[in-house]
């Protein structure tokens, strides 16, 4: 075996060492160059994620803070994470009032808002447990009035299928709810009125119909009158200028008072007093139109002018007539 040590001199064995020290210096300065450069380049980039995810965050709570919608985030646990300026403002809480709280503790805190909060929670697992956006209309007192808001709740899960937010975005709805039950009301108080009652707009297409109309007028149900033009009960005897003298009347927000024959759904004659009453609703002039009909005991009644005199109008008055309109008695039928 050749003796390493034997074949290389002091001198040249130091160069060589000296060598390799340098190559290895320049190896550790090349790598901390390296190294500090990556460094910055992360710190650079790091710095750049934290301004925009700033950045994004300011305009995310900026934009939720503006719109007139409550939004509510809460954490796998049900806390309340996040809560729009709106929701708020409904609820009267600070932020430090609600961060990190569940439902069921903001509840005992606040307890005008209990059984809002109670129920609130009973949704939100609904919402988890169906793996998709959750929707109703849930109500609450805020001050003793009760509000009505249209709730979604999205729930979002981690790529292991494990809880990670609820989001929960709702509209106030109170507004068209109360319509909607004053719109109910109307209904059942005109469907239980003993007069027949319709309501037509200005395209003369009827929009309602009450249920004591259907019967006395033989239509099957509300659709076969509903959507159609007002002439359907019409008895036909009527002129243009007739037709227009009523609008006339009704358009200029007045109403209109006569003795009619209409027909039924079968073109039987159907004999009685009508009333329009032209509707606002808010605008110049009138939206729509009620009709009520008076059928029982009226052609006895106007034959005998008891009509012209328990209202104190001459008797002519309800002798005008209408084609398109409910058609109204003939001049020459009542004679």
């Amino acid at each position: 075996m050749i003796n390493v040590n034997n074949i290389f001199s002091p001198e040249l064995k130091s160069e060589i060492l000296q060598e390799d020290l340098e190559k290895l210096s320049n190896s550790f300065k090349l790598l901390r160059e390296t190294t500090d450069q990556v460094s910055n380049e992360a710190n650079s980039t790091a710095n750049f994620l934290r301004e925009k995810l700033h950045d994004t965050t300011f305009r995310f709570f900026s934009v939720i803070d503006t719109i007139d919608d409550l939004v509510l985030i809460k954490d796998e646990h049900g806390r309340w994470k996040t809560l729009n300026k709106f929701g708020q403002k409904l609820y009267g809480l600070r932020p430090d009032q609600f961060m990190g709280k569940t439902d069921l503790e903001l509840a005992e805190l606040f307890p005008n808002h209990a059984e809002g909060l109670h129920y609130c929670n009973k949704t939100d697992e609904l919402a988890w447990n169906s793996n998709r956006f959750h929707r109703e209309i849930e109500s609450f007192s805020v001050n003793g009035t009760v509000l009505h808001f249209d709730m979604i709740k999205t729930p979002v899960f981690y790529d292991n299928g494990s809880r990670k937010e609820l989001i929960v975005i709702g509209r106030d709805v109170t507004e068209l709810k109360n319509s909607q039950i004053r719109n109910k009301a109307c209904n059942d108080a005109l469907n239980n009125a003993s007069d027949n009652i319709i309501i037509f707009d200005n395209s003369e297409t009827i929009i309602f119909c009450n249920d004591h109309m259907i019967h006395e007028f033989e239509f099957q149900n509300h659709q076969v009158i509903e959507g159609k033009k007002i002439d359907i009960i019409s008895s036909g005897y009527r002129t243009d200028e007739q037709i227009q003298e009523i609008w006339n009347t009704i358009r200029n927000n007045m109403p209109w008072h006569g003795f009619s024959r209409l027909k039924s759904f079968f073109g039987d004659p159907i004999d009685g007093l009508v009333t329009i009453l032209p509707v606002m609703n808010g605008l110049p002039h009138p939206a729509y139109y009620i009709c009520m009909i008076k059928t029982k005991n009226y052609c006895s009644l106007i034959k005998d002018k008891k009509i012209a005199t328990c209202c104190n109008r001459p008797l002519d008055c309800f002798l005008v007539a209408d084609d398109k309109l409910p058609c109204y008695l003939d001049h020459h039928d009542d004679k």
